[in-house]
């Protein structure tokens, strides 16, 4: 664990996890998915107070 959470940048480029690509290209899997969600989750929190980015 302390090899990766204490990773000064980010050298991890693609990651195998029981079969599945977590992470290829640098990019999470379900990145797309967690981006959307995570804006909706803003937009609930925040509304059109101009706090999100995007």
């Amino acid at each position: 664990d302390a090899l990766v959470f204490s990773s000064p940048a980010r050298p991890w480029r693609d990651v195998l996890v029981a079969g599945r690509w977590v992470l290829s290209g640098r990019q999470h899997a379900g990145h797309e998915r967690i981006a959307r969600r995570f804006e909706a989750a803003m937009q609930a929190l925040w509304g059109d107070s101009g706090a999100t980015a995007g």
